[in-house]
């Protein structure tokens, strides 16, 4: 979990993060809808996971913008040189857990799906009758996240996650909603990003959805990464 510490005195956001940081509520919520056909297309014809192959891109994009990439921690703002995998998984018995596991800058999404069983905290049991239950509720004390979520069975105009309060709320979190045809032969999906607005701003959280509508669109066919 390499990192370097910021100097809040000398840092360009130094006003946002004081103001935002003494809020009740500092997180901002934006949604957006985005076109994944070509992504939705590659994975059908190569039998992968869409979902996986989302989450892919999406770390790709999330570890090239510095904002997804500082924390707060500890009372101090730090900034990692990768972040990681955090994703919900759903059980057997109709509950979820947490899976964690690392993103390889460089990696190709094959290779990332290739070996994302086997990377993440979460495997599954021998017997699939039973739930993951709580070995999968993940490192609460890792910060170096981009927490996941997929809500398939909705294509959602806005999510409210739970916040506890305290400083891991400070991880960005992403959801992907159902995806849908729009008329015009595309496919469209819901995707929003929640993020604390003294590290942050919506400038940011836009980058990272028009940049992930790019990397799903025009580069999903290719087997390099972001």
């Amino acid at each position: 979990m390499a990192h370097i510490i910021i100097n809040t005195n000398e840092w360009k956001r130094k006003s946002a993060y004081e103001m935002y940081n003494t809020y009740t509520d500092p997180l901002f919520n934006i949604t957006s809808v985005i076109e994944v056909t070509e992504l939705r297309q590659y994975a059908l014809a190569n039998k992968l996971p869409f979902s996986q192959c989302l989450f892919y891109h999406s770390l790709a994009v999330c570890n090239e913008i510095e904002e997804f990439r500082i924390r707060i921690r500890n009372g101090e703002v730090v900034m990692y040189d990768v972040v990681h995998g955090g994703s919900t998984v759903p059980n057997p018995d109709g509950t979820f857990g947490f899976n964690y596991f690392d993103f390889v800058p460089g990696e190709s999404l094959q290779d990332f799906v290739k070996y994302f069983t086997t990377r993440g905290s979460a495997t599954p049991p021998e017997d699939e009758t039973k739930p993951l239950t709580a070995r999968n509720t993940g490192p609460k004390e890792r910060y170096d996240l981009i927490r996941h979520t997929v809500i398939p069975w909705t294509s959602f105009t806005s999510v409210k996650h739970p916040r506890s309060g305290q400083e891991h709320d400070c991880i960005p979190k992403v959801a992907f909603g159902r995806f849908y045809e729009d008329g015009l032969g595309r496919i469209m999906m819901p995707v929003t990003v929640e993020a604390h607005h003294g590290l942050m701003d919506g400038l940011h959280a836009s980058l990272y959805i028009n940049e992930l509508e790019k990397q799903v669109s025009g580069q999903a066919h290719s087997s390099s990464q972001f």
